[in-house]
């Protein structure tokens, strides 16, 4: 990508700031931004979910890059912390991203490896 190109907008529903995230969509190229997840009223609390949004139309070179964006993060900050918290990794769902039309084009899993 030169100067001169827009970088790809990315919006991260997240509970939680993760820096370590938002460095790793930078140096991937991405402009991302963090939005808190819609409230979920139930009978349970809140989760810790995370979801990707690419806000304009995305060729598969983009899905992948950002795709494995979020792998690296997942291997090198997420699954150790969720072992430090006590959490099994293979516990967490999928990590979707999402299309700006609302379908999936990606699933990260967060697994045990």
């Amino acid at each position: 990508m030169n100067a001169t190109e827009e970088r790809p907008k990315v919006v991260v529903e997240t509970i939680r700031p993760f820096d370590e995230l938002f460095e790793a969509l930078d140096e991937a190229g991405f402009d991302a931004e963090r939005r808190a997840p819609m409230e979920q009223r139930g009978a349970g609390p809140v989760v810790d979910a995370i979801a990707f949004y690419l806000l304009q139309k995305a060729a598969d070179p983009m899905v992948d890059r950002l795709t494995d964006a979020v792998r690296g993060w997942v291997d090198a900050w997420l699954r150790p912390y969720l072992r430090k918290q006590g959490t099994r990794p293979s516990d967490v769902p999928p990590i979707p991203i999402y299309g700006p039309d609302g379908e999936v084009l990606a699933e990260v899993e967060v697994d045990e490896t």
